[in-house]
């Protein structure tokens, strides 16, 4: 078969090449920064991509951007994507409701809080209150806040153990959490990034550093010895009990931690979906245990602990990606021949509820109809309150969601193409 004929074996679409076309070709307008763009009017991305194909046809896709529109994932083009599927009816068959957990993004709390591109720092000091949470509510011993500390085991330590008491005011044992170390964890680093979307911009968040902290576990007596007393029994006892708190978790769970507090309570929102990998007492021990007491004072002497390795996420910030993609559109025409000219758009939205803010509606059933209220498509938004339809022709239309317990939301009347890009829908 002579080159000008053949076929690509290859289903890429993008990969293939045709002779006398060209792969994709940009072009863009638009302000160069944010302060520029608050200005203007919304930035617009045509991008466009010319195949000849056998038959003397050409497909012209194009793509356009707007910005400030309604927030919508631009649809990627997957690697085995055949010849004369346009990208959004790509993204409509690959949008699964991938998963309600993960869907469910947002309690109203955590929507909040999540109010700008600050992202969230998850830090040590929330690592040691769930430690602190976790000896509190679960070791019987321990009926105060204070018996329960995160100093060096340092002669200051040493001084201040007489001084515990427990929750009826009595002298007490006392829990050394000390943190003696941190170290990343290259075995669990990634290149992954998580997407995020707040209002019309989409915003990439880099994969975090997971960090093992490494932690010391000694328990004390405040009592003298003496023929009649052993406080060392008490501090094994204390040491024994701590373990089986920490060895009945593979990983920290704060909602679950938090959860044994008298009365329950809420996490905090930066660790409140966050699992922490725990491995108690590792085989190979703390490798410079008579180094750590040997600078602890000149009196110290070398007691047991419990040697727990716990991993954490230090998360960055997240990166600004872009305004959300809308509306794409494909134009298909024979060759020379502009009368049979046909463009197709294929649209997309998010379905929100009336609150303030408005959230999402997952799930929510989406209809396409002709002004005199005829329904021409029907479909489903997935679990992020995200619809799209394919193959929509230029002209008036109107869109309409249902959903429970929302009910039905009015009709909305839309042009396509939307102007602004817009195609969200309230109830």
């Amino acid at each position: 078969m002579p080159p000008s004929t053949r076929s690509p074996t290859s289903r890429h679409v993008s990969a293939a090449r045709w002779p006398g076309s060209s792969n994709w070709s940009s072009r863009r307008w638009g302000c160069r920064t944010p302060a520029a763009c608050a200005s203007r009017t919304p930035i617009e991305t045509h991008h466009e991509r010319v195949l000849r194909i056998p038959g003397n046809r050409s497909v012209v896709e194009r793509r356009t951007q707007a910005g400030g529109v309604a927030p919508h994932p631009e649809p990627r083009p997957s690697r085995r994507e055949g010849p004369g599927r346009s990208l959004s009816q790509s993204a409509g068959r690959e949008r699964p409701v991938d998963g309600v957990r993960r869907a469910q993004l947002r309690t109203r709390e955590q929507a909040n809080a999540i109010s700008g591109p600050s992202g969230e720092q998850l830090v040590i000091d929330y690592l040691d209150t769930l430690l602190h949470r976790l000896f509190r509510n679960s070791v019987a011993e321990l009926t105060a806040d204070g018996q329960i500390r995160f100093q060096p085991p340092d002669e200051d330590w040493r001084a201040l153990v007489p001084t515990i008491t427990d929750g009826a005011g009595n002298p007490a044992n006392s829990l050394n959490v000390y943190l003696v170390d941190l170290r990343e964890n290259r075995k669990l680093r990634t290149n992954e990034r998580e997407r995020m979307v707040q209002g019309s911009d989409v915003f990439e968040v880099p994969p975090p550093r997971r960090v093992d902290c490494h932690y010391l576990v000694s328990a004390w007596s405040p009592a003298v010895p003496g023929p009649a007393i052993d406080p060392t029994l008490d501090e094994h006892a204390l040491l024994a009990e701590t373990a089986r708190v920490l060895g009945a978790h593979d990983e920290l769970d704060p909602v679950a931690i938090y959860a044994l507090s008298n009365p329950p309570q809420l996490p905090p929102p930066p660790i409140a979906n966050e699992r922490f990998p725990l491995t108690l007492l590792p085989v190979e021990g703390f490798p410079k245990y008579a180094e750590f007491w040997g600078t602890m004072g000149d009196k110290n002497r070398w007691k047991p602990c419990i040697y727990t390795v716990i991993t954490v996420a230090l998360k960055e910030q997240p990166l600004p990606v872009g305004p959300m993609v809308t509306t794409t559109f494909t134009r298909t025409l024979v060759r020379d021949n502009p009368a049979t000219e046909n463009t197709r758009f294929h649209i997309g939205g998010i379905v929100y509820d009336n609150a303030v803010p408005p959230l999402p509606v997952a799930l929510a059933w989406v209809e396409l109809l002709t002004p005199a209220n005829q329904r021409i498509a029907f479909t489903r938004a997935d679990a992020l309150g995200r619809f799209v339809f394919a193959d929509v022709v230029a002209g008036a239309w109107q869109v309409r969601a249902s959903a429970m317990p929302q009910g039905v939301s009015p009709p909305r009347a839309i042009t396509v193409p939307e102007p602004t890009g817009n195609y969200d829908i309230s109830f």
